[in-house]
């Protein structure tokens, strides 16, 4: 309970909801959760596993975390083009 409130305040102290500008809501909102979750996991706090942060985000920024995610949307959507027959 404590962990969820945490998350709730974060996103608001770092600015989130006013950094994400134009990007996508598909790729911000979890690339915002996992450096949020980082926060609170560095902070002490338990989280349940799906919360559990991506390792390969560690110390990472939301915009990092969201290059990484919207390049990997993209080109997951784009790998499924021309494939059938």
């Amino acid at each position: 309970m404590e962990a969820s409130i945490a998350h709730g305040i974060l996103h608001t102290a770092l600015g989130h909801q006013w950094r994400r500008g134009g990007r996508s809501e598909e790729a911000w909102n979890p690339a915002t959760d996992d450096a949020v979750n980082w926060v609170l996991k560095e902070s002490g706090f338990d989280l349940p596993s799906p919360s559990e942060p991506s390792r390969r985000f560690k110390d990472e920024s939301a915009e990092k975390i969201y290059s990484e995610i919207e390049g990997e949307m993209r080109e997951k959507d784009q790998g499924g083009v021309g494939d059938e027959p």
